[in-house]
């Protein structure tokens, strides 16, 4: 199929996946389950060079090979300057939000000491390298405090506070292995890095952060009592620890400071949060595993409402350019040129370059990752705004149509995964239905908007109670939410069938780079 590559597919439980070399580039795809041997007995047609994957007989086809399972992980801190980095923190294999914030924090903290030492070590480690490391590093223990802060719904202050609660958890329990005892410490491979983080949570950040509100509320009595700081009034009343005067409340003075407590916000944050708390706590049975796997990919998943704006956008350019423009001029070509050739092109475009916008402004630093369209750390770093190349909005196997090309991928791959490990939650075994990219809608996705779609459910899950001078109480019904968000989000929603057309520019199809493209694939004899 000329001039289409078919995009990086999800397995669903249980499948084993082959893999097919085409134009340099290693794209997967998913298969019906393999024999138990784990050799192939059936083949698929690869999309873009209609090669044959997989086999028959239970031997694998000419130019077949198993699939590498060798470790590609960056090695070093990848995280690039901390004002490039989101004010959220996604959470990464299996810790959560806050697990992820607070061990960042720790590491950042660590090769902060480690400078005092050996600074050039600790400077070899940052890729790319900077020459201000102390100062870098002390950005990166800036922003985890802020996401920290952030993801609990306090003040940094109290995000500080909860970075100090761990680590007197770590000193008190320096004596416990935990899960330590077969670990390899270099950690070289991926599966022992996992394993370490699992440690680590379990041993030491999860008794601290499961019942972090209790101790935060603790450790701030404690500090208020402190004779040393002279039983400060003015800290008791800043940290609201004073009992109400019930005398003012009856006469409903307004200077009583027990009207005027701070009442934390119900936020999708603080909801991560508390479930988080909610979760350590009880059995498996009443985990409420669908919800847990929606807060864990939330932040992502809220880009999905923009996909249908960005299909519809590069379909609008292909319509505009395909074939029309050179790969230079597209370079050259801004957004702000674009979008001033006339009025109706700018009252078309808008609002679908803003979908763009803002779906490439959230996942961009996660489309680095390793994989057949990850795109580099530069590009990664890449804004929109009207000097942006018009090329960055059509999907291409180089320059800067890779980012468009990324982003597609990782919003399919993103839904796809999301529908098949929420199937495999709900035990539902039948095989959902499937449709083009192309024809999608929001109705198709799981697609949601934060403040509109999914805050209101949360608030009509929660029972709100307010007691002078005790302060406001927040239970949640996470089964009726689960529930809900189940109903509304999930069920139904099909598999994306994601065949992405790539641009073709005007020089592609002259004969001279024909016959070059030609020559690099089928070798010529003169």
């Amino acid at each position: 199929m000329k001039g289409r590559i078919g995009l990086t597919l999800p397995s669903w439980e249980g499948r084993k996946q082959q893999y097919c070399v085409t134009d340099s580039v290693l794209a997967l795809f998913p298969t019906r389950p393999l024999p138990k041997c784990g050799r192939p007995n059936q083949s698929y047609r690869c999309p873009t060079c209609n090669a044959n994957i997989g086999g028959e007989g239970y031997h694998l086809a000419i130019n077949n090979k198993d699939a590498s399972r060798q470790d590609r992980s960056s090695t070093g801190h990848i995280l690039g300057r901390a004002q490039a980095q989101q004010q959220n923190v996604t959470s990464v294999r299996n810790l959560t939000h806050l697990s992820c914030g607070v061990l960042r924090c720790l590491t950042h903290v660590a090769m902060l000491l480690g400078t005092d030492q050996n600074i050039q070590n600790i400077a070899a480690v940052i890729k790319p390298p900077v020459h201000d490391v102390v100062q870098f590093l002390k950005e990166h223990i800036q922003h985890d405090i802020r996401c920290i802060a952030k993801s609990t719904g306090n003040n940094d202050d109290e995000a500080m506070q909860i970075v100090h609660l761990v680590l007197v958890g770590i000193v008190n329990n320096l004596g416990q292995q935990g899960g330590y005892a077969n670990i390899d410490g270099n950690l070289i491979t991926k599966d022992s890095r996992t394993t370490w983080e699992d440690a680590f949570m379990t041993t030491f950040l999860t008794p601290v952060l499961s019942a972090i509100s209790d101790l935060l509320q603790d450790s701030l009595g404690r500090m208020v009592r402190d004779e040393r700081l002279g039983n400060n009034r003015l800290m008791r009343l800043l940290h609201e620890l004073d009992g109400p005067n019930y005398e003012s409340i009856t006469e409903l003075d307004s200077m009583c400071p027990a009207l005027w407590r701070y009442r934390k916000k119900i936020t999708i944050e603080n909801l991560s949060f508390k479930f988080q708390e909610y979760s350590q706590g009880c059995d498996k049975p009443e985990r409420c595993e669908v919800l847990a796997e929606f807060l864990k990919k939330e932040h992502h998943l809220r880009t999905l409402q923009y996909l249908p704006g960005i299909i519809k956008l590069q379909r609008l350019l292909f319509e505009k350019f395909h074939r029309r423009l050179d790969r230079n001029e597209a370079e050259e070509f801004t957004l702000g040129k674009f979008l001033k050739t006339s009025t109706q092109v700018k009252e078309q475009f808008s609002a679908l370059v803003n979908n763009f916008k803002m779906a490439w402004k959230i996942v961009r630093l996660s489309l680095s990752q390793d994989g057949p369209y990850s795109i580099s750390q530069e590009m990664c770093l890449n804004e929109v705004t009207n000097s942006t190349p018009i090329s960055m909005f059509l999907p291409a196997k180089s320059g800067q149509g890779r980012c468009a090309l990324a982003l597609n991928n990782f919003l399919v791959t993103l839904h796809n995964d999301f529908i098949g490990r929420c199937k495999s939650l709900l035990k539902d075994e039948s095989r959902p239905p499937e449709i083009p990219l192309a024809n999608i809608t929001k109705a198709h996705l799981v697609a949601y908007d934060p403040e509109k779609d999914f805050l209101p459910m949360i608030l009509a899950h929660c029972d709100y109670s307010l007691k002078v001078g005790e302060g406001t109480t927040v239970e949640f019904n996470w089964k009726c939410l689960e529930r809900q968000l189940v109903d509304r989000f999930i069920r139904g929603r099909p598999r994306l069938i994601s065949l992405v057309e790539l641009f073709v520019f005007s020089k592609d199809i002259c004969d001279g780079e024909v016959f070059k493209a030609l020559k690099q694939k089928i070798p010529q004899v003169d």
